[in-house]
């Protein structure tokens, strides 16, 4: 700030001198012509020697090129600083967008064994039923929101699939989910919960959310998770033992936008 500060000081000065000069060279100039033919025109010249008015005529030309190479650092600066200034309320528009924007979050899994569950037309009595739970975050509605979930068993030792982008129509679809609003994604049931306790297999659960904001409505956001289901020995819940189900994050299938 303080070299602008003394960059504009130093560009005034060299306009006023430039001016300085210039008003000079029109009143040594002008003068001596209205003299013209008059007895005091020979006084003015010896008092004003050619040689003064090439001086100050020279003089007033560097100044002048000062001048311009002062303002022209200035507007330079100027240029500089108005770029900072509209880089400054660009952040400050994202901030403030990503503070009071849609944020569709994990909000945990409801998971539990049943002998009663039917699985791709059969009938199974030991499977695990496991719902995926989203939750808007942020200060404003999400719109536009699909839902989907998938899930997997493989062997125990094998690595984290990837999955691949959902079909276009979504399992579930929603039209305006509230700030701090709860919503369940499908739910999806596996078979072979025994195997699975006993670590010979391992369920894979993938649950993918896309939406849009208040803001940029055409921009799609897209919340994903990736959760390996472990069982984890049990636990008493009112007088009833049960089965201690812990959801682990894997893959790289984990992200929020």
């Amino acid at each position: 700030m303080s070299d602008k500060k003394d960059g504009d000081r130093g560009a005034l000065l060299a306009l006023g001198l430039a001016l300085i000069a210039i008003v000079f060279i029109v009143f040594i100039q002008i003068v001596p012509e209205r003299l013209a033919g008059s007895a005091e025109f020979n006084v003015w010249r010896e008092r004003v020697p050619q040689w003064i008015i090439a001086v100050f005529s020279g003089l007033g030309t560097f100044v002048s090129i000062w001048a311009v190479w002062l303002v022209r650092s200035t507007l330079k600066e100027t240029r500089i600083s108005t770029k900072a200034a509209q880089d400054a309320v660009i952040v400050t528009r994202e901030v403030g967008v990503a503070q009071t924007r849609a944020w569709i979050i994990p909000d945990g899994f409801e998971s539990f064994v049943t002998d009663k569950a039917t699985i791709n037309g059969k009938v199974s009595n030991d499977a695990l039923i496991v719902i995926a739970k989203w939750r808007n975050a942020g200060n404003t509605p999400a719109q536009h929101l699909d839902c989907f979930s998938v899930c997997d068993v493989v062997p125990y030792d094998a690595e984290i699939p990837v999955f691949p982008p959902p079909p276009k129509i979504y399992d579930e679809k929603f039209g305006v989910i509230g700030p701090n609003f709860v919503f369940k994604a499908p739910m999806k049931a596996l078979d072979g919960a025994t195997r699975a306790r006993n670590k010979e297999i391992k369920f894979i659960l993938y649950s993918r959310v896309e939406y849009s904001d208040l803001f940029e409505p055409n921009v799609v956001r897209v919340s994903e998770i990736c959760v390996q289901i472990e069982f984890n020995g049990y636990v008493i819940v009112n007088g009833e033992t049960r089965d201690n189900i812990e959801h682990q994050p894997v893959g790289r299938q984990n992200s929020i936008s």
